[in-house]
Order: C-alpha cells, then structure tokens, then sequence
C-alpha cells in the first residue's frame, strides 16, 4: 500500500441545490464552464493536480502547503472579480479548505485523514473564504503574506478531535485594517469543555466600539443561510469606513452566536461598547430583515429597524439594505453616545462630547447668528481639549464660515478661507482619510473657484465614507454648482434613502440641482418643502416659478428676497453663487430679473 505526504485542497459550490432547483440547466453549464476555464488551470498553474470531482466539488493534490493557499486565495479573488457586477443569486460562490498529511494512494485517487479534514474544513468555511488547518498553516505563516486569522479549535463532523482553524477572506487586512487581523485568543472552545476563558487585558478604545454578530437565519431555506451571514459581512465592512466609533474584527464577532451569551457578556469579552444583531426571515415570498442596535452597560436599545422585501428582490437589494442599516447606524450611535455623555465626569472625553454637542446642533442648520456663534466654541473647545481630534478641527472650520461676514470684502474673505485651510491641512496631516476634513476642503476651493481641487476632495471624502447622509448631501452641493446636476441628484437621492429623516436644507440642495438642470417643477417641488426659507430658497423658487409661468408666485417670492436683502442687487447674489460655467450664473440674473429682482 502506497503512501505519501500530501497538502490536499477541497472546494466546493455554496447553495449548488438551490441553485440547481432554479435553473439546473444554467447552473450546470456554467460550472462546468468554470472548471474548465478557471478552476482546474488555476490549480495546474500553481503545481496542483485534480483527483476527484464530486457534483459540485473537487479534490485537488499539492506538493506543499504554500503552493495549495496561494491557489486557493487567488482562486476565490478571482472568483470574486468575475461576478463582482451581477447580483448575488448570479453569483458562483465557493467554499474552500485546506489540510496536509499521509495519504493512501490507490490508482489516481487518495484516501486518508488528511482528505476528510480537507472537507470537513471546506464543508464549514463561509462561502468566498479559505479554511485552513493548523498543520498547514504552521507550515505556511513565514513563507506567504497572505494573512489568516485564528478561529481557534474547530468540530468536524465524525471526528473526534477538533482542528485549529485558520480563516483567509477576501479584502483581509486591505478592507479591514491591521487590527482586523489581532484577534482574541481562547474565545472559541468545542463544545462541552467548559466556560470561556476571559478575554485578555486591553487597552480601552479611545472612540466607542460596535461588534456586529452573525445574522439569523430564521428559515430553514439554505439561501436565506448565505444572505443571513452575507449581510453581517457587508456591515461590518461598511462600518470600517466610519471614523466616529472603533469596530471589533469580524472574525472575533462572528465566534458568537446569538443567544449564547448575553449582550452584556459578549460585550465584556470583544471590548465594546455597542453590538448589533440581527435576523433574516422567510415568509411564502416576502423576507422580512431586522436589526438592533444595544448598549452594553446600560442594556438600552439605541436603534431597531425591520425591512420588508419580495423574494425575487432581495438580492438586489441587499446592498440598499446595508447602506440604509449602515447609514442610520452611525447617527444612532453618536447621538446615544452624546445623551450618555451628559452623565459622565467632566474630565471623562470631554473633547469628543463637545464634538458631538456641537454636531448636535450643527446639523441642525442655523436659526442665528448666536447659534452659529455656540456651536463654533463648542468645536473650538473639542481642539483645545483634544489637539488630535481631526474631525472636531474639520467641523470647527465648516461652522466658523457660517460666522464669515456675507458680503465681505475680498481680501477680507480671502483672509478667512486661507485660515480655514491652514486649519485643515492641520486636520488632515493628522488622519489624511478624514472625510469631513476632505469635504469642507472641497468647499472652499469652490468658494475659491478651484474647481478641479474641489472635485479632487469632495470625491475623497465620498469615497472615503460612501454611507453617510452628510457627507453625500453636502458634496451634492458642490456639483450642483460644478453643474454636473444628475450626479448631485444622485448624491441626494442616495442621502436621503439612508436618512429618512433628514434635516430641512436636503431640499434646498436638490432645488439648487434641478434648477441647474432646468427642471423647473422638480425644483419648485422641492423647495416648496422647506419649513423656513433663506434669501437663496426665495430666489430660486422666484425664477423657476417665473420660468414656469407663474408670475404671481414668482413676485411673492421675489419680496421674500427683498425683506431678508434688501440692498442686494441680481448680479451681486449671482456673483456670490460659486458656479463653475459662467453661462449658468447668467441664466441666473436674467431670471432673477424677470422675476422683478433688479
């Protein structure tokens, strides 16, 4: 009887039966046009060799472990790529496991322990990631980069000893930053050995933590399974790119499952201050998502949210789900975080509760000169107290503009955007990414008619946080006056389907854009919304209304914008607007003098 040491990769297509059940024809003919083009060339290239195929799976023989993870890895990125722009259900989607060892060889195939924990560990892994052994993983950790965490002891069916596991998954470290990959030792334990162990001393975090817990699945439907732990994985990674609160890895949250523990308890051992949780149901052919969002040390529910779908929608849903769950989530968390703050010691981060007292009221729009005046000393003491705090510097320029005199002199106003520059290249050498900071220098470089610096750092505060309402509202406002109109509207639309609830000049901002547009009823629409209205709100309304014929209403809003300026001339409001093509502001001062605004 032959024998010899082998690294063996097992794979296999996730939801293969349903997927079957839907479009057996389909389905088939695009794994086999994935094994042939794909899989088995990717495993032959990097030194494998496959030995059995199994349905949906495959078996494949290496000569060592490195070659085995690097093809695994790049196989699942890969795969990734191929099916980034279709929608889940589109997607083929595999498991992969990794395990080394003697094996018997008998003709083409292989038998042996080594080939059962290959797929078991494939069997268990989340579809999209590679499941590793111990013994491979030892083998492999000084010779690849490529980063695995530790899940600790595993169960495999039928086996007596569990298996130190080791997960890679697709974006690692890139997507989640270095202390991703730093997790809890000791956490995970087979079942019946007893309690947890505790977790380990840490430093506390300076901001606030969220762990998000693996989805429920309440259906006994396998696809439901795969959105369940789909969805956990979308806003965990969303959440990363949020600078207002820390988020606990992935791979030390998902080692709990709901019920297991209370909230107080998983929160002790991840070392945070929030957990969100969460299920997906099946109902006939509705699916009903909910998530929640807790306090650990006073139990409270900061934030709860159910969403309803058809079944034949769901999937292209789900990333509006994210973003709306993601989106709501960030300004839960920082306006419980303010309403705590108000019970701690003076001493206890008073810098980020006067960040957050003076975004309370910030965001609220200003109803005075003296509010303006409030809220730029609450942002001024948050950088006083906290010379680091990036954001508070950001916010401390965004609200002193608002104090900036309207109809300054040129020098004078030069002299305050230049401060406010100074300022934020302050705030940016201290954390480059800060979206806040990127967005108000955005601002003023269109004030400045910078436009294509403008451009570079509204997009870099976009990117930089894609699911905050803010944000994306307020970089609508610059390309309303780039006079790109359908991307402002964009931008707007997104915002407002995160922020259901959102402040008042959201309209004032989709106005601006559909009159740039010359939609004329969309912007009337749109401003006709707003429960107070500023000099710019009756101007606008004033032309498009007299665009659209309506003199009567163009006149009235005309006499707003006297009583609010009443030594303001068509051309000096228009020279005040930054907008980048010069036909478009003329379009305004013809209008505001039909309008009757001289």
């Amino acid at each position: 009887m032959e024998r010899r040491l082998a690294v063996i990769l097992a794979l296999d297509l996730a939801g293969f039966t349903a997927k079957m059940e839907r479009d057996e024809a389909g389905t088939w003919a695009e794994l086999r046009a994935l094994r042939s083009e794909m899989i088995e060339p990717g495993l032959v290239s990097r030194g494998g060799k496959v030995f059995k195929t199994t349905g949906d799976g495959i078996l494949a023989e290496f000569g060592n472990g490195v070659d085995a993870v690097e093809a695994a890895t790049a196989l699942q990125t890969e795969l990734r790529r191929r099916y980034a722009d279709l929608p889940v259900e589109a997607r083929f989607v595999f498991r992969m496991g990794v395990d080394m060892g003697d094996v018997i060889v008998d003709g083409d195939d292989l038998f042996g322990d080594a080939v059962n924990v290959a797929s078991r560990l494939e069997g268990v892994c989340e579809p999209g990631a590679v499941c590793i052994s111990g013994a491979v993983f030892h083998t492999v950790r000084r010779n690849t980069g490529i980063p695995f965490e530790a899940i600790g002891p595993v169960e495999l069916r039928n086996r007596a000893e569990p298996v130190d596991g080791y997960v890679w998954r697709f974006g690692g470290a890139e997507a989640a930053g270095e202390a991703a990959w730093k997790t809890l030792p000791g956490i995970r334990l087979p079942a019946g050995e007893g309690k947890r162990q505790p977790a380990p001393e840490r430093q506390p975090l300076k901001l606030p933590a969220i762990a998000v817990l693996p989805f429920q699945n309440l259906s006994s439907d396998e696809e439901m399974g795969f959105l369940s732990s789909g969805l956990a994985e979308d806003i965990t990674t969303e959440l990363y790119r949020f600078k207002s609160f820390s988020v606990i890895s992935r791979t030390s949250s998902f080692m709990y499952g709901q019920g297991q523990l209370s909230i107080r308890q998983i929160g002790d051992e991840l070392g945070a201050g929030y957990v969100l949780e969460g299920s997906v149901r099946k109902l006939g052919e509705r699916i009903r998502i909910t998530a929640q969002l807790t306090d650990v040390h006073s139990d409270d529910q900061v934030w709860a949210e159910r969403y309803d779908s058809d079944i034949s929608e769901i999937f292209d849903a789900q990333d509006q789900i994210v973003a709306r769950i993601v989106g709501t989530l960030s300004h839960g968390i920082e306006r419980h975080r303010l309403h705590e703050t108000k019970s701690l010691e003076p001493a206890q981060l008073e810098a980020y509760e006067l960040m957050l007292r003076g975004l309370e009221l910030h965001k609220q729009g200003y109803v005075s000169y003296e509010q303006a005046a409030k809220v730029y000393d609450l942002f001024s003491r948050a950088v006083d107290k906290d010379p680091d705090l990036a954001r508070a510097r950001a916010w401390k320029v965004c609200a002193g503009s608002r104090l900036w005199p309207v109809e300054a002199r040129p020098e004078v106003l030069g002299a305050h955007l230049d401060d406010a520059l100074h300022e934020l290249n302050q705030a940016l050498a201290l954390d480059e990414n800060e979206p806040e900071a990127h967005r108000i220098y955005g601002a003023i470089c269109m004030v400045k008619r910078d436009f294509e610096k403008a451009k570079f750092h509204i997009d870099k505060a976009v990117a930089a946080n894609p699911n905050n309402a803010h944000v994306l509202a307020k970089s609508a406002n610059f390309y309303a006056h780039y006079c790109d109109a359908e991307r402002a509207i964009e931008l707007l639309e997104h915002a407002i389907a995160i922020n259901p609830h959102h402040p008042d000049w959201y309209w004032q901002e989709f106005g601006i854009a559909c009159w740039v547009k010359e939609d004329y009823a969309a912007a009337v629409d749109h401003l006709s919304k707003l429960t107070q209205r500023t000099d710019s709100d009756y101007v606008f309304l004033a032309v498009c209304l007299g665009a659209l014929g309506d003199e009567a209403g163009a006149k009235a809003n005309a006499e707003g914008f006297r009583k609010i300026a009443p030594k303001s001339t068509a051309k000096m409001f228009a020279a005040r607007q930054p907008f980048r093509l010069d036909e478009v502001r003329a379009r305004l001062v013809r209008q505001m003098n039909a309008a009757g605004i001289a």
